[in-house]
Protein backbone atom coordinates (compact mmCIF):
# COMPACT_ATOMS: atom_id res chain seq x y z
CA UNK A 1 0.00 0.00 0.00
CA UNK A 2 1.55 3.26 -1.07
CA UNK A 3 1.17 6.60 0.64
CA UNK A 4 -1.10 9.27 -0.76
CA UNK A 5 -1.05 12.96 -1.45
CA UNK A 6 -0.73 14.74 1.89
CA UNK A 7 -4.03 16.61 2.10
CA UNK A 8 -5.02 18.34 5.32
CA UNK A 9 -8.25 19.98 4.25
CA UNK A 10 -10.49 17.06 5.32
CA UNK A 11 -12.50 17.35 2.10
CA UNK A 12 -14.25 14.32 0.60
CA UNK A 13 -15.53 14.69 -2.97
CA UNK A 14 -18.42 12.53 -4.15
CA UNK A 15 -18.91 12.02 -7.89
CA UNK A 16 -22.18 10.50 -9.07
CA UNK A 17 -24.07 10.17 -12.37
CA UNK A 18 -27.19 12.22 -12.79
CA UNK A 19 -29.57 11.47 -9.93
CA UNK A 20 -30.15 12.03 -6.23
CA UNK A 21 -28.60 9.28 -4.12
CA UNK A 22 -29.87 8.91 -0.56
CA UNK A 23 -26.88 6.75 0.43
CA UNK A 24 -24.46 9.54 -0.49
CA UNK A 25 -26.53 12.01 1.53
CA UNK A 26 -26.28 9.77 4.60
CA UNK A 27 -22.54 9.29 4.12
CA UNK A 28 -22.09 13.04 3.83
CA UNK A 29 -24.12 13.75 6.96
CA UNK A 30 -22.04 11.24 8.91
CA UNK A 31 -18.76 12.68 7.62
CA UNK A 32 -19.82 16.22 8.50
CA UNK A 33 -20.83 15.09 11.98
CA UNK A 34 -17.26 13.84 12.45
CA UNK A 35 -15.63 17.07 11.27
CA UNK A 36 -15.08 16.45 7.55
CA UNK A 37 -16.26 18.58 4.63
CA UNK A 38 -18.00 17.16 1.59
CA UNK A 39 -18.64 18.20 -2.00
CA UNK A 40 -20.81 16.65 -4.70
CA UNK A 41 -20.09 16.72 -8.43
CA UNK A 42 -22.72 15.29 -10.74
CA UNK A 43 -22.05 13.87 -14.17
CA UNK A 44 -25.24 14.79 -16.09
CA UNK A 45 -25.20 11.67 -18.39
CA UNK A 46 -28.23 13.21 -20.09
CA UNK A 47 -27.57 11.48 -23.39
CA UNK A 48 -25.75 8.42 -22.10
CA UNK A 49 -28.03 6.96 -19.43
CA UNK A 50 -28.22 3.14 -19.21
CA UNK A 51 -31.70 1.89 -19.99
CA UNK A 52 -33.08 5.29 -20.96
CA UNK A 53 -31.57 7.57 -23.59
CA UNK A 54 -28.35 6.94 -25.50
CA UNK A 55 -27.50 9.26 -28.40
CA UNK A 56 -23.77 9.12 -29.17
CA UNK A 57 -23.59 12.36 -31.14
CA UNK A 58 -25.30 14.41 -28.43
CA UNK A 59 -23.43 12.59 -25.68
CA UNK A 60 -20.12 13.55 -27.26
CA UNK A 61 -21.24 17.16 -27.57
CA UNK A 62 -22.47 17.43 -23.98
CA UNK A 63 -19.76 15.28 -22.40
CA UNK A 64 -18.06 17.18 -19.56
CA UNK A 65 -15.90 14.40 -18.13
CA UNK A 66 -12.68 16.43 -18.35
CA UNK A 67 -14.28 19.33 -16.51
CA UNK A 68 -15.65 16.97 -13.86
CA UNK A 69 -12.20 15.49 -13.26
CA UNK A 70 -10.55 18.90 -13.04
CA UNK A 71 -13.21 20.10 -10.61
CA UNK A 72 -12.85 16.98 -8.47
CA UNK A 73 -9.09 17.26 -8.02
CA UNK A 74 -8.86 21.08 -7.95
CA UNK A 75 -8.86 21.41 -4.15
CA UNK A 76 -6.70 18.32 -3.50
CA UNK A 77 -9.36 16.48 -1.51
CA UNK A 78 -8.53 13.88 1.09
CA UNK A 79 -10.56 11.26 -0.78
CA UNK A 80 -12.74 10.86 -3.87
CA UNK A 81 -15.77 8.61 -3.38
CA UNK A 82 -17.90 6.85 -5.99
CA UNK A 83 -21.17 5.08 -5.23
CA UNK A 84 -21.79 2.47 -7.91
CA UNK A 85 -24.54 0.13 -9.06
CA UNK A 86 -23.84 -2.44 -11.76
CA UNK A 87 -25.52 -0.31 -14.43
CA UNK A 88 -22.98 2.51 -14.01
CA UNK A 89 -19.85 0.46 -13.28
CA UNK A 90 -18.35 1.25 -16.69
CA UNK A 91 -18.96 4.94 -15.95
CA UNK A 92 -16.97 4.53 -12.69
CA UNK A 93 -14.14 2.84 -14.60
CA UNK A 94 -13.99 5.74 -17.04
CA UNK A 95 -14.04 8.44 -14.35
CA UNK A 96 -11.44 6.75 -12.15
CA UNK A 97 -9.02 6.06 -15.00
CA UNK A 98 -8.97 9.77 -15.86
CA UNK A 99 -8.46 10.77 -12.22
CA UNK A 100 -5.51 8.38 -11.90
CA UNK A 101 -3.85 9.95 -14.95
CA UNK A 102 -3.84 13.36 -13.27
CA UNK A 103 -3.66 12.75 -9.54
CA UNK A 104 -2.59 10.50 -6.68
CA UNK A 105 -5.75 11.27 -4.71
CA UNK A 106 -7.13 7.99 -3.28
CA UNK A 107 -10.43 6.71 -4.64
CA UNK A 108 -12.94 4.61 -2.71
CA UNK A 109 -15.76 2.81 -4.50
CA UNK A 110 -18.84 1.60 -2.67
CA UNK A 111 -22.41 0.54 -3.29
CA UNK A 112 -24.18 -2.56 -4.55
CA UNK A 113 -21.81 -3.55 -7.34
CA UNK A 114 -18.52 -3.24 -5.42
CA UNK A 115 -20.07 -5.12 -2.49
CA UNK A 116 -20.78 -8.04 -4.82
CA UNK A 117 -17.52 -7.74 -6.79
CA UNK A 118 -14.81 -6.71 -4.31
CA UNK A 119 -11.92 -8.56 -5.93
CA UNK A 120 -12.89 -7.62 -9.47
CA UNK A 121 -13.05 -3.92 -8.56
CA UNK A 122 -9.63 -3.93 -6.89
CA UNK A 123 -8.03 -5.91 -9.72
CA UNK A 124 -8.70 -2.98 -12.06
CA UNK A 125 -6.06 -1.02 -10.08
CA UNK A 126 -8.27 2.04 -10.48
CA UNK A 127 -9.79 1.99 -7.00
CA UNK A 128 -7.67 2.19 -3.86
CA UNK A 129 -10.43 0.95 -1.57
CA UNK A 130 -13.73 -0.86 -1.74
CA UNK A 131 -16.30 -0.07 0.92
CA UNK A 132 -18.67 -3.04 1.05
CA UNK A 133 -21.98 -3.19 2.89
CA UNK A 134 -23.04 -0.21 5.00
CA UNK A 135 -20.45 2.53 4.85
CA UNK A 136 -21.20 5.36 7.26
CA UNK A 137 -18.86 4.34 10.10
CA UNK A 138 -16.24 2.68 7.90
CA UNK A 139 -15.88 5.69 5.61
CA UNK A 140 -15.25 7.97 8.58
CA UNK A 141 -12.60 5.56 9.91
CA UNK A 142 -10.96 5.38 6.48
CA UNK A 143 -10.86 9.18 6.20
CA UNK A 144 -9.36 9.47 9.68
CA UNK A 145 -6.58 7.03 8.79
CA UNK A 146 -5.74 8.83 5.54
CA UNK A 147 -5.85 12.21 7.29
CA UNK A 148 -3.59 10.99 10.11
CA UNK A 149 -1.33 9.14 7.65
CA UNK A 150 -1.55 5.92 9.66
CA UNK A 151 -2.10 3.78 6.54
CA UNK A 152 -3.18 0.68 8.45
CA UNK A 153 -6.58 0.31 6.75
CA UNK A 154 -7.54 -2.74 8.82
CA UNK A 155 -11.09 -1.43 8.90
CA UNK A 156 -14.36 -3.39 8.94
CA UNK A 157 -16.20 -3.18 5.60
CA UNK A 158 -13.07 -1.87 3.84
CA UNK A 159 -11.04 -3.86 1.31
CA UNK A 160 -7.81 -2.86 -0.39
CA UNK A 161 -4.99 -4.31 -2.45
CA UNK A 162 -1.43 -4.51 -1.13
CA UNK A 163 1.52 -6.29 -2.75
CA UNK A 164 -0.88 -7.90 -5.25
CA UNK A 165 -2.90 -9.40 -2.39
CA UNK A 166 -6.42 -8.35 -1.50
CA UNK A 167 -7.07 -7.57 2.16
CA UNK A 168 -10.67 -7.48 3.31
CA UNK A 169 -11.91 -6.28 6.67
CA UNK A 170 -14.51 -8.14 8.68
CA UNK A 171 -18.16 -7.33 8.17
CA UNK A 172 -19.32 -4.66 10.61
CA UNK A 173 -22.51 -5.26 12.64
CA UNK A 174 -25.55 -3.61 11.12
CA UNK A 175 -26.27 -0.01 11.99
CA UNK A 176 -29.22 0.90 14.20
CA UNK A 177 -31.05 3.23 11.82
CA UNK A 178 -32.25 5.40 14.70
CA UNK A 179 -28.60 6.19 15.48
CA UNK A 180 -28.15 7.86 12.09
CA UNK A 181 -28.52 11.64 11.81
CA UNK A 182 -32.20 12.59 11.78
CA UNK A 183 -31.83 14.12 8.31
CA UNK A 184 -29.40 13.08 5.58
CA UNK A 185 -27.38 15.86 3.98
CA UNK A 186 -29.93 17.17 1.49
CA UNK A 187 -28.02 20.42 1.00
CA UNK A 188 -25.26 18.39 -0.65
CA UNK A 189 -27.65 18.11 -3.62
CA UNK A 190 -30.07 20.99 -3.17
CA UNK A 191 -27.57 23.86 -3.00
CA UNK A 192 -25.46 23.16 -6.13
CA UNK A 193 -28.30 21.46 -8.03
CA UNK A 194 -31.62 23.14 -7.13
CA UNK A 195 -33.50 20.95 -9.61
CA UNK A 196 -33.60 18.29 -6.88
CA UNK A 197 -35.53 20.30 -4.30
CA UNK A 198 -38.94 19.85 -5.94
CA UNK A 199 -39.78 16.79 -3.84
CA UNK A 200 -38.34 15.08 -0.79
CA UNK A 201 -36.92 11.55 -0.96
CA UNK A 202 -36.83 9.59 2.28
CA UNK A 203 -36.37 5.99 3.40
CA UNK A 204 -37.90 4.60 6.59
CA UNK A 205 -36.02 1.29 6.36
CA UNK A 206 -33.09 -0.55 4.86
CA UNK A 207 -33.37 -3.77 2.95
CA UNK A 208 -36.42 -5.86 2.20
CA UNK A 209 -37.97 -8.74 4.17
CA UNK A 210 -38.06 -10.82 0.98
CA UNK A 211 -35.16 -12.44 -0.85
CA UNK A 212 -36.19 -12.35 -4.49
CA UNK A 213 -33.58 -14.20 -6.54
CA UNK A 214 -33.10 -11.38 -9.06
CA UNK A 215 -32.74 -8.59 -6.49
CA UNK A 216 -29.56 -7.35 -4.85
CA UNK A 217 -31.21 -7.77 -1.47
CA UNK A 218 -30.63 -11.52 -1.75
CA UNK A 219 -26.91 -10.75 -1.84
CA UNK A 220 -27.13 -8.48 1.21
CA UNK A 221 -29.06 -11.08 3.19
CA UNK A 222 -26.20 -13.51 2.56
CA UNK A 223 -23.55 -10.92 3.43
CA UNK A 224 -25.17 -10.09 6.76
CA UNK A 225 -26.50 -13.54 7.67
CA UNK A 226 -24.35 -13.73 10.83
CA UNK A 227 -24.75 -10.14 12.00
CA UNK A 228 -28.47 -9.74 12.60
CA UNK A 229 -31.63 -9.09 10.64
CA UNK A 230 -30.73 -7.20 7.48
CA UNK A 231 -34.20 -5.67 7.08
CA UNK A 232 -34.60 -2.87 9.61
CA UNK A 233 -37.15 -0.15 10.20
CA UNK A 234 -36.70 3.27 11.76
CA UNK A 235 -38.95 4.19 14.66
CA UNK A 236 -42.02 6.19 13.75
CA UNK A 237 -40.97 9.24 15.77
CA UNK A 238 -37.51 9.22 14.12
CA UNK A 239 -39.08 9.39 10.65
CA UNK A 240 -41.64 12.00 11.69
CA UNK A 241 -38.90 14.22 13.12
CA UNK A 242 -37.07 14.12 9.79
CA UNK A 243 -40.23 15.00 7.89
CA UNK A 244 -40.99 17.87 10.26
CA UNK A 245 -37.51 19.25 9.61
CA UNK A 246 -37.93 18.77 5.86
CA UNK A 247 -41.30 20.50 5.93
CA UNK A 248 -39.97 23.54 7.80
CA UNK A 249 -36.67 23.80 5.89
CA UNK A 250 -37.63 22.86 2.32
CA UNK A 251 -41.45 22.91 2.19
CA UNK A 252 -41.61 20.03 -0.35
CA UNK A 253 -44.70 19.69 -2.51
CA UNK A 254 -44.60 15.90 -2.20
CA UNK A 255 -42.74 13.05 -0.53
CA UNK A 256 -41.30 9.92 -2.13
CA UNK A 257 -40.81 6.99 0.25
CA UNK A 258 -37.94 5.06 -1.28
CA UNK A 259 -38.49 1.92 0.81
CA UNK A 260 -38.54 -1.20 -1.32
CA UNK A 261 -41.56 -2.44 0.63
CA UNK A 262 -43.26 0.41 2.49
CA UNK A 263 -45.93 -1.89 3.95
CA UNK A 264 -43.65 -4.75 5.04
CA UNK A 265 -44.43 -3.98 8.70
CA UNK A 266 -48.19 -3.52 8.77
CA UNK A 267 -48.37 -2.45 12.43
CA UNK A 268 -45.65 0.16 11.86
CA UNK A 269 -47.45 1.45 8.76
CA UNK A 270 -50.72 1.95 10.61
CA UNK A 271 -49.03 3.80 13.47
CA UNK A 272 -47.01 5.94 11.08
CA UNK A 273 -49.88 6.93 8.80
CA UNK A 274 -52.07 7.98 11.72
CA UNK A 275 -49.34 10.40 12.83
CA UNK A 276 -48.42 11.46 9.28
CA UNK A 277 -51.90 12.57 8.30
CA UNK A 278 -52.18 14.69 11.44
CA UNK A 279 -48.74 16.33 11.45
CA UNK A 280 -47.13 16.18 7.99
CA UNK A 281 -50.06 16.28 5.53
CA UNK A 282 -47.97 16.24 2.34
CA UNK A 283 -48.92 14.12 -0.73
CA UNK A 284 -46.68 11.08 -1.17
CA UNK A 285 -46.06 7.94 -3.16
CA UNK A 286 -44.40 4.64 -2.32
CA UNK A 287 -43.66 1.02 -3.25
CA UNK A 288 -45.94 -1.68 -1.84
CA UNK A 289 -46.01 -5.46 -1.56
CA UNK A 290 -49.32 -6.68 -2.95
CA UNK A 291 -49.56 -9.73 -0.67
CA UNK A 292 -49.36 -7.55 2.46
CA UNK A 293 -51.93 -5.05 1.22
CA UNK A 294 -55.46 -4.94 2.56
CA UNK A 295 -58.42 -2.78 1.70
CA UNK A 296 -58.11 -1.00 5.05
CA UNK A 297 -54.41 -0.27 4.53
CA UNK A 298 -55.07 1.16 1.06
CA UNK A 299 -57.90 3.27 2.47
CA UNK A 300 -55.60 4.59 5.21
CA UNK A 301 -52.87 5.34 2.66
CA UNK A 302 -55.35 7.33 0.57
CA UNK A 303 -56.64 9.22 3.61
CA UNK A 304 -53.05 10.08 4.54
CA UNK A 305 -52.25 11.62 1.15
CA UNK A 306 -50.90 8.72 -0.93
CA UNK A 307 -51.52 9.46 -4.60
CA UNK A 308 -49.38 6.78 -6.30
CA UNK A 309 -48.36 3.20 -5.56
CA UNK A 310 -45.80 1.17 -7.47
CA UNK A 311 -45.62 -2.60 -7.10
CA UNK A 312 -43.92 -5.61 -8.64
CA UNK A 313 -45.97 -8.13 -10.60
CA UNK A 314 -43.19 -9.54 -12.82
CA UNK A 315 -45.28 -12.23 -14.54
CA UNK A 316 -48.74 -13.77 -14.43
CA UNK A 317 -47.21 -17.23 -14.09
CA UNK A 318 -47.20 -17.92 -10.35
CA UNK A 319 -44.98 -21.00 -10.66
CA UNK A 320 -42.33 -19.00 -12.49
CA UNK A 321 -42.62 -16.22 -9.96
CA UNK A 322 -42.19 -18.57 -7.01
CA UNK A 323 -39.71 -21.13 -8.31
CA UNK A 324 -37.42 -18.87 -10.35
CA UNK A 325 -37.87 -15.42 -8.84
CA UNK A 326 -38.41 -16.63 -5.25
CA UNK A 327 -41.34 -14.23 -4.97
CA UNK A 328 -44.52 -15.51 -3.37
CA UNK A 329 -47.15 -12.86 -4.05
CA UNK A 330 -50.27 -14.26 -5.69
CA UNK A 331 -52.17 -13.05 -8.74
CA UNK A 332 -55.19 -12.63 -6.50
CA UNK A 333 -53.32 -10.17 -4.28
CA UNK A 334 -52.39 -8.10 -7.34
CA UNK A 335 -56.00 -8.11 -8.56
CA UNK A 336 -57.14 -6.84 -5.18
CA UNK A 337 -54.44 -4.18 -4.94
CA UNK A 338 -55.39 -2.72 -8.33
CA UNK A 339 -59.09 -2.86 -7.43
CA UNK A 340 -58.67 -1.16 -4.05
CA UNK A 341 -56.43 1.56 -5.47
CA UNK A 342 -59.04 2.35 -8.11
CA UNK A 343 -61.67 2.48 -5.38
CA UNK A 344 -59.67 5.02 -3.38
CA UNK A 345 -58.33 6.94 -6.39
CA UNK A 346 -54.65 6.01 -6.04
CA UNK A 347 -52.57 5.84 -9.23
CA UNK A 348 -51.03 2.38 -9.76
CA UNK A 349 -47.85 1.45 -11.61
CA UNK A 350 -47.01 -2.23 -12.14
CA UNK A 351 -43.51 -3.55 -12.87
CA UNK A 352 -43.15 -6.49 -15.27
CA UNK A 353 -40.03 -8.48 -16.12
CA UNK A 354 -39.50 -9.87 -19.61
CA UNK A 355 -37.35 -12.91 -20.49
CA UNK A 356 -37.51 -14.59 -17.10
CA UNK A 357 -35.83 -18.01 -17.43
CA UNK A 358 -38.52 -20.48 -18.45
CA UNK A 359 -40.86 -17.86 -19.88
CA UNK A 360 -42.47 -18.86 -23.19
CA UNK A 361 -45.03 -17.48 -25.60
CA UNK A 362 -47.97 -18.85 -23.61
CA UNK A 363 -46.76 -17.21 -20.40
CA UNK A 364 -46.20 -13.88 -22.15
CA UNK A 365 -49.73 -13.94 -23.57
CA UNK A 366 -51.14 -14.92 -20.16
CA UNK A 367 -49.43 -11.92 -18.60
CA UNK A 368 -50.85 -9.64 -21.28
CA UNK A 369 -54.33 -11.14 -20.80
CA UNK A 370 -54.13 -10.62 -17.04
CA UNK A 371 -53.42 -6.94 -17.57
CA UNK A 372 -56.34 -6.53 -19.98
CA UNK A 373 -58.66 -7.73 -17.21
CA UNK A 374 -56.94 -6.08 -14.25
CA UNK A 375 -55.41 -2.93 -15.61
CA UNK A 376 -53.20 -0.60 -13.56
CA UNK A 377 -52.75 3.03 -14.59
CA UNK A 378 -49.25 2.34 -15.86
CA UNK A 379 -47.29 -0.78 -16.82
CA UNK A 380 -43.51 -0.62 -16.79
CA UNK A 381 -41.59 -3.43 -18.52
CA UNK A 382 -38.01 -4.35 -17.72
CA UNK A 383 -35.72 -6.96 -19.23
CA UNK A 384 -34.32 -9.65 -16.97
CA UNK A 385 -30.99 -8.55 -15.55
CA UNK A 386 -28.45 -10.85 -13.94
CA UNK A 387 -26.75 -8.78 -11.28
CA UNK A 388 -23.53 -10.01 -9.65
CA UNK A 389 -24.11 -11.77 -6.36
CA UNK A 390 -27.82 -12.39 -6.85
CA UNK A 391 -29.22 -15.88 -6.42
CA UNK A 392 -30.66 -16.05 -9.91
CA UNK A 393 -27.19 -15.54 -11.40
CA UNK A 394 -25.96 -18.71 -9.69
CA UNK A 395 -29.11 -20.67 -10.52
CA UNK A 396 -29.00 -20.12 -14.26
CA UNK A 397 -27.25 -22.72 -16.38
CA UNK A 398 -24.35 -20.78 -17.96
CA UNK A 399 -24.93 -22.59 -21.24
CA UNK A 400 -28.30 -20.86 -21.50
CA UNK A 401 -26.45 -17.56 -21.77
CA UNK A 402 -23.94 -16.90 -24.51
CA UNK A 403 -20.47 -16.79 -22.94
CA UNK A 404 -19.76 -13.36 -24.39
CA UNK A 405 -22.70 -11.98 -22.41
CA UNK A 406 -21.90 -13.48 -19.03
CA UNK A 407 -21.53 -11.12 -16.12
CA UNK A 408 -17.98 -9.89 -15.77
CA UNK A 409 -16.13 -6.93 -14.36
CA UNK A 410 -16.10 -5.12 -17.68
CA UNK A 411 -19.82 -5.17 -18.40
CA UNK A 412 -21.12 -5.30 -14.84
CA UNK A 413 -24.42 -6.98 -15.72
CA UNK A 414 -26.07 -9.10 -18.36
CA UNK A 415 -29.32 -7.69 -19.76
CA UNK A 416 -31.63 -10.07 -21.59
CA UNK A 417 -32.82 -7.41 -24.04
CA UNK A 418 -29.59 -8.23 -25.87
CA UNK A 419 -31.16 -11.45 -27.19
CA UNK A 420 -34.87 -10.63 -27.12
CA UNK A 421 -36.85 -12.12 -29.98
CA UNK A 422 -39.11 -10.12 -32.27
CA UNK A 423 -42.19 -11.38 -30.40
CA UNK A 424 -40.71 -10.61 -26.98
CA UNK A 425 -40.04 -7.03 -28.04
CA UNK A 426 -43.55 -6.76 -29.44
CA UNK A 427 -45.10 -8.06 -26.20
CA UNK A 428 -42.96 -5.69 -24.14
CA UNK A 429 -44.21 -2.73 -26.18
CA UNK A 430 -47.82 -3.89 -26.11
CA UNK A 431 -47.86 -4.29 -22.32
CA UNK A 432 -46.90 -0.64 -21.98
CA UNK A 433 -49.83 0.36 -24.18
CA UNK A 434 -52.54 -1.65 -22.42
CA UNK A 435 -53.54 1.14 -19.97
CA UNK A 436 -54.19 3.45 -22.94
CA UNK A 437 -56.41 1.04 -24.86
CA UNK A 438 -60.08 0.18 -24.30
CA UNK A 439 -60.02 -3.02 -22.25
CA UNK A 440 -62.15 -4.94 -24.78
CA UNK A 441 -59.84 -3.94 -27.63
CA UNK A 442 -56.75 -4.92 -25.64
CA UNK A 443 -58.28 -8.28 -24.75
CA UNK A 444 -59.29 -8.89 -28.38
CA UNK A 445 -55.73 -8.20 -29.59
CA UNK A 446 -54.35 -10.67 -27.05
CA UNK A 447 -56.99 -13.37 -27.62
CA UNK A 448 -56.46 -13.25 -31.38
CA UNK A 449 -52.68 -13.14 -30.94
CA UNK A 450 -52.50 -9.97 -32.96
CA UNK A 451 -49.72 -8.52 -30.79
CA UNK A 452 -47.34 -9.25 -33.68
CA UNK A 453 -49.22 -6.68 -35.75
CA UNK A 454 -49.20 -4.01 -33.06
CA UNK A 455 -46.84 -1.17 -34.04
CA UNK A 456 -43.57 -0.98 -32.16
CA UNK A 457 -42.18 2.42 -31.26
CA UNK A 458 -38.69 3.42 -30.09
CA UNK A 459 -38.63 3.10 -26.31
CA UNK A 460 -37.79 6.75 -25.69
CA UNK A 461 -40.90 7.94 -27.58
CA UNK A 462 -43.03 5.44 -25.70
CA UNK A 463 -41.67 6.66 -22.36
CA UNK A 464 -42.31 10.31 -23.21
CA UNK A 465 -45.80 9.55 -24.53
CA UNK A 466 -46.70 7.60 -21.40
CA UNK A 467 -45.39 10.31 -19.11
CA UNK A 468 -47.43 12.98 -20.86
CA UNK A 469 -50.71 11.05 -21.01
CA UNK A 470 -50.49 9.18 -17.71
CA UNK A 471 -48.72 11.71 -15.56
CA UNK A 472 -49.84 12.18 -11.98
CA UNK A 473 -49.61 15.63 -10.46
CA UNK A 474 -46.41 14.99 -8.53
CA UNK A 475 -44.49 12.37 -10.46
CA UNK A 476 -40.95 12.89 -9.20
CA UNK A 477 -39.43 10.78 -11.98
CA UNK A 478 -41.13 12.89 -14.63
CA UNK A 479 -40.49 16.34 -13.20
CA UNK A 480 -36.88 15.61 -12.34
CA UNK A 481 -36.19 14.13 -15.77
CA UNK A 482 -37.46 17.28 -17.49
CA UNK A 483 -35.64 19.57 -15.08
CA UNK A 484 -32.39 17.61 -15.27
CA UNK A 485 -32.21 17.92 -19.05
CA UNK A 486 -33.00 21.63 -19.01
CA UNK A 487 -30.64 22.32 -16.11
CA UNK A 488 -27.59 20.58 -17.54
CA UNK A 489 -28.12 21.71 -21.13
CA UNK A 490 -28.20 25.29 -19.88
CA UNK A 491 -25.16 24.64 -17.67
CA UNK A 492 -23.28 23.32 -20.66
CA UNK A 493 -23.34 26.73 -22.28
CA UNK A 494 -22.56 28.64 -19.06
CA UNK A 495 -20.45 25.94 -17.48
CA UNK A 496 -20.39 25.66 -13.70
CA UNK A 497 -20.95 22.11 -12.50
CA UNK A 498 -21.18 22.93 -8.80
Amino acid sequence: MHTYMNSKNKLVVFIYPGHENLAIEYLSSYLKKEGFQTQLILDPIIFNEPGFLNISLLNNFFDIKTKIINQAIKNSPLLIALSVVSDNFMWAISISSEIKKKSNIPIVIGGVHPTAQIEECLQTNLFDFVCFGEGEISLVELCNQIYNESYNFNIPNIAFKKNNSIHKGIIRPLINLDDLPIMPDKDLYYKPYPLFNDGYIISTSRGCPYRCSYCNNSMYWELYKNTGRYYRKRKVNHVIEELKLAKSKYNPSHIFFLDESFNADTDWLKEFLNVYKEIIQIPFYCFLLSDLSTRDSIRLLAESGCYKIQFGFQTADENLRRNILNRYSSNESVKNLIKWCKEFNIFTAADTIMKIPGENETIMYNTAEFYTKHTPDSIETFWMRYYPGTKISSLINPYLINSSRLINQNKGITIESDTATYLEKKVSTFLNWIPFLPSKLAYWIVSKKYINFFPRFPSIFLIIFKRILKNTKYDLNVTRTYKRYLFFIRKHFTFNIT
